[in-house]
């Protein structure tokens, strides 16, 4: 597998190997063994969002935005 594979399987599957096509598996962890490029872009993915979580506006907010006023 090379980087460009690897980078695409990450981008589509995520992080989790569990999510990863059966026949990819080996390839993509064998690379990830032997490639520091590899790991960084697997940590990368592994890390999620820099931040504060996002919050979704909706019914909720609405009660608690009341509740303040």
């Amino acid at each position: 597998m090379t980087l460009s594979q690897f980078e695409a399987l990450i981008a589509r599957f995520g992080p989790v190997v569990d999510n990863w096509p059966a026949d990819e598996v080996e390839a993509a962890l064998d690379l990830l063994q032997a490639s520091e490029r590899a790991q960084d872009i697997f940590a990368g993915a592994s890390a999620g969002p820099i931040g504060p979580p996002r919050r979704e506006c909706g019914a909720t907010d609405a009660v608690a935005q009341r509740a303040m006023h």
